[in-house]
């Protein structure tokens, strides 16, 4: 996640959205002088929200598993790493009285959202994100050989189902369906912020071939909320 936050950073600073400030503390501000504001969407135990905390964003992060926060690193605060959904109206409440957040960010995440669900999750990352913003989400995907897969609450273990049973992954779709659903929900592309944060792990010395694969086309989506 150290990697992760650099190359988020790096990449916002490319495309003109925000200014690492140098000096004792690091900052990352707007383009209007405000520390960049950062929601991290199924947290779990906020190793990323420690470390985008750390890279000099204003960091906040929320999962609905109360087992995950009990294993946070206990230098985190517990005002930033909440139990909570993000559409539960005090969060939206909240981070909207705030301003809105800059940056979104929803790691391995949308995959384990049953898909009746999806709509008012997606809905909800939209109201609180500020005109401009960006959400950067990885997505466990399919390849076009392979079928859609809609896990349903209480679905029962099946020769065909039980990995995804097992992983969690209650929706597998494909990379441009999830791009459509986001566009449904007033989202548009990103791509140059894709582009960016794959050159950068593609340039990180000490990354695995492994994790910028995971990080590849196929399953990063980034997105911005349009100004106006």
């Amino acid at each position: 996640f150290v990697h992760v936050a650099a190359a988020l950073g790096h990449a916002l600073e490319c495309a003109g959205l925000c200014t690492p400030e140098q000096g004792t503390s690091r900052r990352i501000s707007t383009a209007t002088g405000e520390q960049m504001r950062l929601l991290d969407v199924g947290a779990g135990a906020g190793d990323f929200v420690l470390r985008a905390f750390q890279s000099g964003f204003d960091t906040y992060g929320i999962d609905v598993s109360s087992a995950a926060r009990k294993y946070a690193d206990p230098s985190i605060n517990k005002e930033r790493l909440r139990v909570a959904n993000v559409t539960d109206a005090a969060v939206k409440a909240k981070l909207t009285g705030l301003g809105g957040v800059d940056v979104l960010t929803a790691f391995d995440f949308w995959e384990h959202v049953y898909y009746r669900e999806l709509p008012e999750l997606m809905a909800a990352c939209y109201e609180i994100l500020r005109p401009g913003g960006i959400m950067a989400s990885i997505i466990c995907t399919r390849s076009a050989p392979e079928d859609d897969w809609t896990i349903e609450p209480g679905a029962v273990a099946t020769t065909a189902n039980s990995w995804l049973l097992v992983s969690g992954h209650l929706t597998i779709r494909l990379w441009g369906d999830w791009l459509t659903m986001f566009q449904m929900h007033g989202f548009a592309p990103a791509f140059d912020i894709m582009t960016r944060i794959q050159v950068a792990f593609a340039e990180e010395p000490t990354m695995s071939a492994d994790k910028i694969a995971s990080w590849s086309p196929r399953h990063l989506v980034c997105l911005r909320k349009p100004v106006g």
